[in-house]
């Protein structure tokens, strides 16, 4: 008897313990499940971010940031691989119109394919001495044109960060334009300085946001006619420069942008949570393996028709 009065405690605790487990075990389960329904239905789209472009016969490397460079051999496989397999080459505007803000209907000619993006950050030349031909040999050759999106620097374009050439070689407006007006360019924004935006106070942000626009703007304004992308689709995404990113950035940025990007080494799904302020990317530097990139190319999803 004195044996059970002191075991009964004990005994309440140990079935306590088992409730707990089972209510864990449930909702452990029912999180798997919400889980699997969204990945079911959310769409994936892999946008990769690259940075410079470095020829095969490079020995040094220019830019500000050499650990983050891409050889060209390694991205025109990768792209050429891509155009095989029959991917749809998605713009800023695309991913917006089609699969964010949905006020397009998927095309009936893309269903069955698969959708993925190439970004460009930081303004750097290579875009226009190393990735513009192959996009130009790739459309000869396949009838493809390739979209790439150039999130970019107003200030690097201008000059005004030239100071130092020996560090690193930007785009010019004339270049932007030859890209552009062929359609090959989508032109996109990254902040006129490429400022820690996190350090600054909002009227220093909105600043920085509003000369770039305004420089993108003039930029191509003499050559808009004659453009295959709309004047008013120039400027209208954006990417946080440094990926640095909180809630004040983000609510400034909301009121000059559409959507924003930011590395977080995430495929992006688009679905019922897709935050058009948070559009994830995947970084491509040096060291960044083709089959780890075509691996994540491959996860993207098969597109129907909604």
């Amino acid at each position: 008897m004195v044996i059970r009065l002191f075991l009964r405690p004990y005994r309440y605790v140990l079935k306590q313990i088992k409730r707990f487990s089972a209510l864990i075990a449930a909702c452990l389960c029912l999180t798997l499940a919400i889980f699997i329904i969204w990945d079911f239905y959310s769409v994936r789209i892999p946008i990769f971010g690259f940075h410079d472009i470095y020829s095969d016969e490079t020995k040094t490397y220019q830019s500000t940031a050499p650990y983050l460079d891409y050889k060209t051999s390694d991205l025109k496989s990768f792209i050429v691989d891509l155009i095989h397999e029959n991917y749809w080459f998605l713009s800023a505007k695309n991913i917006d119109d089609y699969f964010i803000s949905k006020r397009l209907a998927i095309p009936q000619e893309k269903k069955g394919h698969r959708a993925i993006a190439l970004s460009f950050d930081d303004a750097y030349e290579s875009v226009h001495t190393q990735v513009l031909p192959i996009l130009e040999a790739i459309e000869d050759e396949y009838g493809i044109k390739i979209p790439i999106i150039l999130f970019l620097n107003s200030e690097r374009m201008a000059g005004e960060s030239q100071k130092h050439p020996q560090q690193a070689h930007y785009l010019t407006c004339e270049q932007v334009q030859s890209g552009w007006i062929t359609g090959f360019y989508d032109l996109q924004s990254a902040g006129a300085a490429h400022r820690i935006l996190t350090k600054d106070d909002p009227k220093t942000i909105s600043e920085d946001l509003t000369k770039d626009q305004r420089w993108l703007h003039n930029c191509i304004k003499d050559v808009s006619n004659s453009a295959v992308i709309k004047n008013e689709d120039v400027g209208q995404h954006f990417a946080y420069p440094y990926n640095r990113v909180n809630l004040n950035v983000r609510q400034i940025v909301s009121r000059y942008y559409q959507t924003a990007y930011r590395y977080d080494r995430r495929l992006q799904r688009m679905g019922w949570t897709t935050r058009r302020y948070s559009i994830s990317r995947l970084g491509v530097d040096r060291k960044t393996p083709l089959w780890w990139m075509r691996w994540q190319a491959h996860r993207a999803s098969y597109l129907t028709i909604s």
